[in-house]
């Protein structure tokens, strides 16, 4: 009888630790989201940037090519 109480004395203890080392991974899991969704908003927030800024050089070069040809047609050798 005194074995079957420590055998399952030793088994409740380790149910108890391996619970509780399920938690500490689940844990760990749940941080470890937590950084890859924050990753992916930073990598989606870049590629959002990067296109509006590229977006808008193409505006300003064109607006620069728009203002030379409007300058070259205003010319005129009297000037």
């Amino acid at each position: 009888m005194y074995r079957l109480r420590e055998s399952e004395s030793k088994l409740q203890s380790q149910v108890q630790e391996t619970t509780r080392r399920e938690n500490v991974l689940n844990m760990r899991l749940a941080t470890k989201q937590e950084e890859m969704r924050k990753t992916y908003y930073i990598i989606a927030v870049n590629l959002v940037f990067n296109k509006c800024r590229l977006g808008l050089k193409e505006s300003r070069d064109k607006l620069e090519q728009a203002q030379n040809d409007l300058s070259a047609w205003k010319f005129t050798p009297d000037r």
